[in-house]
């Protein structure tokens, strides 16, 4: 499971149900197929922080996190992105219970 943390403006879709416009909140990306998974994390994350990613994008690898650094990770901002990404990949291994998540929604 993937998992991606994402603060923007309200999202909107093309007719091929493609992100066209940014995606903010809490999304999870689930399902057996891992090629599908990262398209659908790829059209997430181009429509969220555009393509130029090198400070936009932080990610975890939830066997080796918590849930606390991970929602660490999403309120702090970046001096040089001006929108922020944090995925989390095999999410359903992140160390803890996650009450620390419901404050964050």
């Amino acid at each position: 499971m993937l998992a991606a943390l994402l603060r923007a403006e309200p999202r909107g879709h093309d007719a091929r149900g493609v992100l066209t416009k940014p995606a903010g909140g809490l999304h999870a990306i689930l399902g057996a197929d891992s090629y599908l998974a990262e398209v659908a994390l790829e059209d997430l994350l181009r429509a969220t922080v555009g393509d130029d990613r090198a400070e936009s994008v932080q990610v975890f690898r939830g066997d080796e996190t918590t849930w606390a650094r991970v929602l660490e990770a999403a309120r702090t901002g970046s001096l040089f992105a001006t929108r922020r990404a944090v995925v989390v990949r095999n999410a359903d291994a992140i160390k803890g219970e996650g009450e620390e998540v419901q404050g964050y929604l």
